[in-house]
C-alpha cells in the first residue's frame, strides 16, 4: 500500500520537478494577507490574484466534492484527507483517499498552464469540454494523472492503483481516471 502523500508527490513532480520534499498543511495565505482583484489581458480575468501575482485558487477539492461523489467513485470519505503547501510562489490545496483497489489525490494548484512541467509525454483531451492533458505514467510507473485547464492554474486528478490484498492486480493505473474528471469537472467554478 503506498502511505506517501499523493499532494506531496504531485507537488514534487508537477510544480517543481527536481525538488526534493514537500511540507503538508502549510498557510497558504500570502504573508501580508493580501489579495488584490485584478483583470489582466493575458490571464484570467475576475480572478484575484494573491501576493505573488499568481491567480488564487478558487476550487477546493475537499469541500468541493462530497461523501456521495466520493462513494459514487468507488473512494472511501472517512479516509479523505486534506494537504495544503507551497513550492515557492506555487500554492495546491489536494485532498487524498483510498478505494479498493486505488489511492486517489485531487489537487487545485495556481502553476500557470503553460508553465506545468510533465515528467511523461501528456495527451490533450477535454473534459465536459474542458481543455485537459491525459498524463500516463505521469509521477513514474503504475501511476496516472489528468490535468484539467482552470482560470486559477489546473485541477488535477491522480491515481495509483493498490497493490496486494484485495485490490485488483489487473487495475491499470489510468482504469476510469476520466470518469472521475467528468464527475469533478462541473464542481469547478471558474471561466472555462
Amino acid at each position: 500500500m503506498k502511505t506517501t502523500s499523493l499532494a506531496g508527490m504531485v507537488v514534487i513532480a508537477m510544480s517543481c520537478g527536481a525538488c526534493a520534499g514537500a511540507e503538508s498543511s502549510i498557510d497558504l495565505s500570502p504573508a501580508d494577507g493580501s489579495v488584490v482583484a485584478t483583470t489582466t489581458a493575458n490571464g484570467p480575468t475576475s480572478s484575484e490574484l494573491d501576493a505573488s501575482g499568481l491567480p488564487a485558487i478558487s476550487f477546493d477539492p475537499c469541500t468541493a466534492i462530497d461523501n456521495a461523489l466520493l462513494v459514487r467513485l468507488g473512494l472511501d470519505p472517512q479516509r479523505w484527507t486534506r494537504d495544503e503547501g507551497d513550492i515557492g510562489n506555487q500554492r495546491i490545496v489536494a485532498c487524498n483517499t483510498f478505494g479498493v483497489d486505488r489511492s486517489v489525490g485531487v489537487i487545485a494548484q495556481n502553476t500557470p498552464w503553460d508553465a506545468i512541467p510533465y515528467q511523461a509525454t501528456p495527451e490533450s483531451i477535454t473534459v465536459n469540454g474542458r481543455e485537459s492533458m491525459f498524463v500516463p505514467d505521469s509521477l513514474g510507473d503504475d501511476s496516472c494523472s489528468l490535468l484539467m485547464r482552470t482560470d486559477f492554474g489546473a485541477v488535477i486528478v491522480d491515481t495509483f492503483p493498490l497493490r496486494g490484498g484485495n485490490a485488483d492486480p489487473n487495475m491499470h493505473a489510468c482504469d476510469g481516471i476520466v470518469d472521475m474528471a467528468e464527475a469533478i469537472e462541473p464542481l469547478i467554478q471558474d471561466g472555462n
